[in-house]
């Protein structure tokens, strides 16, 4: 079957490695990162790491530095964006609403929101644009930035793991199921972008 976990594993490096870590690196530290729905795929690869499919540790470890240089990425680039994003009008990614909600968010909870956001989608996205702009120092953000990733990750990783060691029987089944939501969820996200660009 088309995305099984044999096949998955049979094209192991790409798609159980290579494909994922790209995609963690791309959600944390690009601004179309947000089409990726990265807490799904992190549960996925611990599904398939509990059927022996993908090194558990290699994969967690691999996603781990992805999401923290991501992160870094995404802080450099706020850094430069400061100087115009308000002067920006509204893109398909960056709107003046995304960006001032994740500012709000920064103001409520101050660098401990780095440590929070690695857990909620969009603000994910943006957090670390808003921590470089308003110039975050560089030690205490990067100190945020390795403890969010060292939650995010193993968090939802080991969650998949557990959920595949107690239930191994239906993890063939569920699996292509997860890869068709992750797959559906970035051909949806990919139509607005195209229905937004004609608009335009």
């Amino acid at each position: 079957m088309l995305f099984s976990a044999n096949f998955l594993s049979n094209h192991g490096t790409f798609f159980l490695y290579v494909i994922p870590i790209a995609v963690i690196f791309c959600e944390t530290g690009l601004f179309f990162g947000m089409i990726f729905p990265g807490d799904t795929l992190l549960f996925y690869l611990g599904m398939m790491a509990s059927l022996g499919k993908v090194d558990v540790w290699f994969i967690s470890i691999s996603l781990l530095v992805a999401s923290i240089l991501g992160y870094q990425f995404a802080y450099w680039q706020g850094a430069y964006i400061a100087r115009w994003s308000d002067k920006r009008p509204d893109g398909f990614f960056i709107t003046q609403e995304r960006v001032q909600k994740a500012a709000r968010f920064f103001k409520k909870y101050g660098v401990f929101s780095i440590l929070l956001a690695k857990n909620i989608a969009i603000v994910r996205v943006f957090i670390p644009y808003i921590a470089g702009m308003v110039a975050v120092p560089k030690l205490s953000y990067f100190i945020f930035n390795v403890l969010g990733s060292l939650i995010w990750v193993p968090v939802f990783v080991l969650l998949g793991y557990f959920f595949g060691a107690t239930n191994p029987d239906i993890v063939e089944l569920v699996v292509p199921w997860i890869v068709g939501v992750i797959l559906l969820f970035i051909l949806w996200t990919l139509m607005q972008y195209v229905r937004y660009r004609l608009k335009k």
